[in-house]
């Protein structure tokens, strides 16, 4: 569509398309909460209790390996699942 077509539009169907338009990203940011919600009831803390971070460290250390570098490896682990999930929200 050229910039003289997109202009001339009548207001109302642009209105039209932006309501169609925020509906369906209301939908889709719906459905993102509710996937990321039931990925985040999957591991609760009475299964997974949190951990004693200090003993762990302590622990990781002793075997040369830095508390650090074991939650950015989880921490990446878990945005590539959230990327996907996003993306395939966001596609559809």
């Amino acid at each position: 569509m050229t910039y003289d077509e997109h202009r001339n539009f009548s207001p109302q169907f642009r209105q039209g398309a932006d309501a169609g338009e925020k509906v369906g990203a209301a939908r889709a940011i719906e459905e993102l909460k509710e996937t990321l919600q039931e990925q985040f009831d999957a591991y609760p803390v009475s299964v997974f209790p949190e951990p004693d971070l200090e003993r762990v460290s302590k622990i990781l250390a002793e075997h040369g390996i830095a508390l650090d570098c074991v939650s950015a490896s989880a921490i990446r682990a878990a945005l590539k699942v959230t990327a996907r999930i996003v993306n395939s929200v966001v596609s559809t």
